[in-house]
């Protein structure tokens, strides 16, 4: 257990200061969505219900609020992918481009 607790502290970390920045927001996005699912499943068993939601609770919509954020491409507004995109190794590898954002 104290991997998965450091793997996680560490997780939201890296995901965390990804998208405060605007750099690597496509990968952090997707990231941090299918780590709102993971913390979904376990509410499913019936466990620890939530009170004030069925089906459709917080980690839902935080997971579909970084998909649109990836989806938009939030790091090319505010963020420092355009600095990114025009870094040589971007150049040299363009697919790259895409994936970071």
């Amino acid at each position: 257990m104290p991997t998965v607790n450091f793997l996680n502290e560490w997780g939201l970390t890296l995901i965390g200061v990804a998208l405060t920045l605007g750099i690597f927001v496509r990968i952090a996005s997707v990231s941090g969505a299918v780590l709102m699912l993971l913390y979904y499943f376990p509410v499913l068993d019936g466990a620890h219900p939530n009170a004030h939601s069925l089906i459709v609770d917080e980690h839902i919509v935080y997971a579909a609020a970084l998909l649109l954020l990836a989806a938009f491409r939030a790091g090319r507004v505010l963020g420092l992918e355009n600095w990114c995109a025009n870094l040589p190794l971007c150049a040299r590898f363009p697919r790259l481009r895409s994936w970071l954002g």
